[in-house]
Parts: structure tokens; C-alpha cells; sequence
């Protein structure tokens, strides 16, 4: 498998302590299991972000004892000729520049995920899907949390039960050290709804289209309210929202609020939260402690257990590792297009 990535931050490697990764833990797993060989070609914009790149992916080959059939090549742009063919590519850098380096790596694979948000504005989703047409490439959004258990269980409960109307309410909190620390690089382009929200507004859609309503059919209505955070006026630390969908045979509610500035002793890696209410049912999906299993004498939690795991044998499965396993299996052509 010849993989073409752009990224080299906390979604594809995790932080300096390796926490919080997906992609190259997905390679890993998806290594251990196929049997591959994967050559990796990270494309990054400059020389002094390929000697930080090189460094980050030697830290995480060396504390995660890779196997030798996974190669990994830095490489900038200008060095990634355009006769480098790859059997498909990885977008995960900020927003912001995804059009620009689409436009890259569209010429050479026509396997493409990328992580959400796809692009900055709707005309550049415009712009984005007419190239995927006359490139006749497949671009795939990493929505990983359609592959996340609890969420597949609060689809199927929504949408078993017959409604035409609800409110749905869903929450995400991060602590303040994300946007600071660890997503400082891009997170002045972005805000917690827009890092947040694609998510959650993905499964309520798959909700409200297995209810029998077509979504471009209902108007929408909505209103957003934003805090800034003191110390950096730049930085949107909370983002509240009222979204209404809604014809003469559906009426949907959305509120939701989303922030960057939990305690720094907040005990949960981010703080999530899903219901979806009608008259008849309340649906609650807590998602705090993902990650964590804790089993004792007289009682077993199990809020979220296959998120990821800091084995380094990386037999975990989840939502973030899930996400990546199963396109590299669609690149094979043993995982269905349309499951993705």
C-alpha cells in the first residue's frame, strides 16, 4: 500500500507523548492484520517542517516499535514529482488549506479521505466536487464517529422509533490547553463547533433521513453566540447554537454548545454528550470517559471501549482507528464503498 499523506500533527501521530493519534496508529493495526507492506510519503511545505517531521515520526517508530514493512519518506512539495503515483491519499491538515493541496494530491491518487471540515465555505466545496468529478476521484470525509458503537447503537434506537418532529441537543468540551498547546497551529482558523459539530450534525442528518424526511427539502433557521477566550481575543473558546429544520410534515430542533475551555483538571480527554427527545422516547449518549474500561467486584463501566488504547500492540479497534482501517480496506476493494 502506497500511502501519499499530508499532516504531520496531533491527529496523525498524537502529542509529544504520543497521545491522541489515529492515522498512523490505523497503519499500524492495519499492517499488523493484512500483512502489507506500506510505504508512507508525508508531503509537508518546507525544509524546516521536514526535519520536524522526520523527527516526530522516528519518535513515534521508535516508542511504538514499528515493523520494518512500514517505510516512512519526508518529502516536500517540491520534491513529490508529479510521476509519483499513490494508491491513495490522506488530508489531514487545517481546513483552511484543504482545496489548495486537494488539487496536489488529486493528481496523483485517485483515493482520497480527508478530515473534516472538508473545505472553509460552501464554494469551495463547489469547487472541490466538480474536481472530484473530472478527475474521477473518490474523496471520502473521515466522519469517524459514524464507526463508533455508541453512536451506531443511538442511530438505530433514533431511528427505529417513528417520528416526524424532536429535539436533539448535543455538547463537546476541551480543555484549554487544546487550542494552546496542542492545535495551535490551525485552531486561530477554526473554533469548537467547526472542530466539533461535522460530527455530531452527521449522525442527527442519518437520524432525520431514516425518519422518511429528505433533508433538501426542510428550510432551515438557525442562530450561533460566541465567547472569546481573555487571554487571546484571536480565539473563539465557546460557540452556542440553535438550529431549526423544518416543512409542513417534519420539524426538527438542534442546540448545541461546544467549547475550548474546560479546567485544566478536567478529568475527560474532551466531554461529549448526544440526546435526541420526542414525546415518547429520550435518547442519552454519554461519551466522557472514551477510552477507559474499568471492571470491578461489583460493577463494569464501559463508556466507550474501543476509541484507542496506549498498547503498543495496537489491537484496538474504534471510531478514529476504524475510520482509516477500513479505507485502506476499500483501497483493496474488501471493505464496501458505500459503508464508507
Amino acid at each position: 500500500m502506497n500511502i501519499l499523506l499530508i499532516g504531520y500533527g496531533f491527529y496523525v501521530l498524537g502529542n509529544e507523548n504520543l497521545a491522541g493519534g489515529t492515522i498512523m496508529p490505523a497503519v499500524i493495526k492495519w499492517q499488523k492484520f493484512s500483512k502489507k507492506n506500506v510505504s508512507i510519503t508525508c508531503v509537508v511545505k518546507n525544509s524546516n517542517s521536514k526535519a520536524k517531521a522526520l523527527e516526530r515520526f522516528e519518535y513515534f517508530a521508535r516508542n511504538y516499535n514499528c515493523s520494518d514493512k512500514i517505510k516512512v519518506f519526508i518529502k516536500t512539495f517540491d520534491e513529490c514529482k508529479l510521476e509519483n503515483i499513490f494508491d491513495c491519499s490522506i488530508i489531514a491538515v487545517p481546513e483552511k488549506y484543504h482545496l489548495e493541496i486537494l488539487k496536489f494530491v488529486i493528481e496523483r491518487s485517485k483515493e482520497i479521505i480527508c478530515v473534516k471540515p472538508f473545505t472553509e465555505n460552501e464554494n469551495q466545496v463547489s469547487e472541490a466536487l466538480k474536481l472530484s468529478k473530472d478527475k474521477k476521484a473518490n474523496i471520502f470525509i473521515d466522519f469517524h464517529k459514524r464507526f463508533d458503537s455508541a453512536n451506531i447503537e443511538f442511530i438505530k434506537n433514533a431511528s427505529l422509533h417513528e417520528h416526524n418532529d424532536g429535539i436533539f441537543n448535543f455538547s463537546y468540551g476541551q480543555k484549554v490547553e487544546m487550542p494552546f498547546k496542542y492545535f495551535k497551529q490551525w485552531s486561530m482558523y477554526s473554533n469548537p463547533f467547526q472542530y466539533l459539530a461535522p460530527h455530531y450534525l452527521d449522525i442527527i442528518f442519518e437520524v432525520i433521513k431514516n425518519s422518511g424526511a429528505n433533508l433538501q427539502d426542510l428550510n432551515i433557521n438557525g442562530s450561533a453566540q460566541c465567547l472569546k477566550f481573555k487571554e487571546k481575543p484571536s480565539l473563539i473558546s465557546l460557540i452556542s447554537c440553535n438550529i431549526e429544520l423544518s416543512n409542513k410534515n417534519y420539524c426538527y430542533l438542534i442546540n448545541a454548545i461546544c467549547n475550548w475551555m474546560e479546567p485544566k483538571m478536567s478529568p475527560f480527554n474532551s466531554r461529549q454528550r448526544i440526546e435526541f427527545q420526542t414525546n415518547s422516547l429520550h435518547l442519552i449518549s454519554e461519551q466522557d470517559n472514551r477510552g477507559q474500561l474499568l471492571i470491578r467486584d461489583d460493577s463494569v463501566k464501559i463508556p466507550n471501549p474501543h476509541f484507542m488504547t496506549t498498547d503498543y500492540n495496537l489491537i484496538t479497534s474504534g471510531y478514529g482507528i476504524d475510520s482509516y482501517y477500513n479505507f485502506f480496506n476499500y483501497v483493496l476493494g474488501i471493505f464496501p464503498k458505500n459503508n464508507l
